[in-house]
């Protein structure tokens, strides 16, 4: 990196509000970022594509987030995560390493006691918390509307309520994290009330600990449930599962207002029970495993461009068929943990198309997991 004597670099003082020239530097007082321009959007772009660097005000003045931070909405560098389940050990909080293969351990479990379970939620992360949204709740079971949340940084801590409440109760949707606005959310839902595939619904909440309430923010092209879900910097993508039978479809949002989604592409085949979250980069996603008619667990790895609006492509296979497991994103790979009668955690590499390896177990069994995927750091 170069440097020029006498230079000075100039920030504007704004409120976030002015689209800035490209390169051009704003701090916007209003929400404590650095922006930075692209000549084009008010947002601009940063760091890992964002719209600006949250800073934290301290008494030597504002503190930079690291860019490991920012990324991990993304990629984690450190471990990523099983919770809950419809096991008898659906209540805990499970961690496997990306730095070298193993097993799973146990790290915290959600709200408190060994028999408060949860069940087919969906997880969204910020860079000190993972978050999870309703699905089925306690035991016996029953649907919730609660926002709970565990930290990253210790073990043994178990997960809290939010205080934060969904619109409505759900389970078997898609999860999907917006970096930009600290935002999770869930599309689509299995029908509350009677067994039938359920509802368009999209909606987002804050992943901010000690976060509010959720919003409804638009709706679906089709009634959807056992989806998965994906981001872009720009764009929430949801993909396959239930409408009247099984989807191929792949839809998207933007983040940037509250509209309904379009269908742009497709995937390789009609299917389900993918994950809730799939394992990404900030230009692709990979979907592995899922369910075929009839009711069949697959072990296909497909590939789709977020940039392209293209159908997804067949790139792999996993080192065994799987249905309803969680899903999570290192810098370098994709893992996938558990599943309907699988205990084993697979990972297959992003730089090249290969077939994925069995690397650890998780310890609460096998059986159907949260699918809270997308919580990792």
């Amino acid at each position: 990196m170069s440097t020029q004597s006498g230079k000075r670099l100039r920030i504007r003082r704004g409120d976030g509000t002015r689209t800035l020239a490209n390169g051009e530097l704003e701090f916007d007082y209003v929400n404590s970022k650095l922006r930075v321009g692209d000549g084009t959007s008010v947002g601009g772009i940063g760091l890992s594509g964002q719209s600006g660097f949250n800073l934290t005000r301290t008494s030597s003045g504002y503190v930079f987030p690291s860019e490991t931070n920012l990324l991990s909405i993304y990629a984690g560098e450190t471990a990523g995560y099983d919770v809950g389940g419809n096991t008898t050990n659906g209540e805990k909080i499970e961690r496997y390493s990306f730095v070298s293969d193993g097993n799973a351990t146990e790290v915290g479990q959600l709200k408190s006691g060994p028999t408060y379970h949860v069940a087919h939620a969906v997880g969204a992360a910020s860079p000190s918390h993972g978050f999870v949204a309703g699905g089925e709740q306690g035991y016996p079971r029953s649907l919730s509307t609660a926002i709970m949340q565990f930290p990253f940084a210790a073990s043994g801590v178990d997960a809290v309520d939010t205080g934060g409440d969904l619109t409505t109760q759900m389970r078997f949707c898609a999860g999907i994290t917006d970096i930009n606005d600290s935002k999770g959310y869930w599309a689509g839902n299995y029908n509350a009330t009677v067994n039938t595939v359920g509802r368009k619904q999209l909606e987002h909440y804050p992943t901010v600990t000690g976060s509010g309430n959720a919003t409804d923010a638009a709706d679906l092209a089709e009634f959807r449930s056992t989806a998965t879900g994906a981001s872009s910097t720009t764009e929430g993508f949801v993909f396959g599962g239930l409408d009247l039978n099984y989807s191929d479809s792949i839809e998207k949002f933007p983040f940037a207002s509250d509209s309904s989604s379009v269908q742009p592409a497709t995937l390789t085949a009609h299917r389900s029970e993918i994950n809730r979250n799939g394992s990404q980069s900030p230009t692709h996603v990979y979907l592995a495993g899922g369910r075929q008619v009839p009711s069949t667990a697959v072990d296909t790895i497909e590939k789709f461009t977020f940039a392209a609006d293209t159908p997804a492509v067949d790139v792999g296979e996993l080192y065994a068929a799987v249905k309803s497991q969680t899903m999570t994103t290192s810098t370098t790979s994709g893992y996938l943990a558990g599943g309907v009668s699988s205990d084993t955690i697979q990972k297959f590499p992003f730089a090249s198309d290969q077939n994925g390896t069995d690397v650890g177990e998780i310890t609460k069994g096998s059986g159907h997991t949260t699918s809270v995927g997308g919580i990792q750091f």
